[in-house]
């Protein structure tokens, strides 16, 4: 729901990843694929319309910590 209302109230792209849960997958999966998605999206940010030049990488609880990890890595 959130990340459906910040498309509709912004003129941005937004990209949600969808990360790997514990138990099932193990650390670092979560941590692996998050840094996989943005490597992605750093890498083809041309192919995506609105990106342009300014990137900006959030998330709520365990998305939040992989957001910091992406931002600092």
């Amino acid at each position: 729901a959130f990340v459906k209302s910040l498309v509709f109230a912004t003129n941005y792209t937004v990209i949600d990843v969808d990360y790997p849960l514990a138990p099932e997958h193990p650390f670092p999966s979560a941590v692996n694929a998050s840094f996989a998605a943005f490597s992605y999206v750093q890498e083809h940010y041309k192919d995506f319309s609105s990106i342009g030049q300014k990137l900006v990488v959030m998330g709520h609880s365990s998305g939040g910590n992989l957001a910091v990890y992406n931002a600092v890595a």
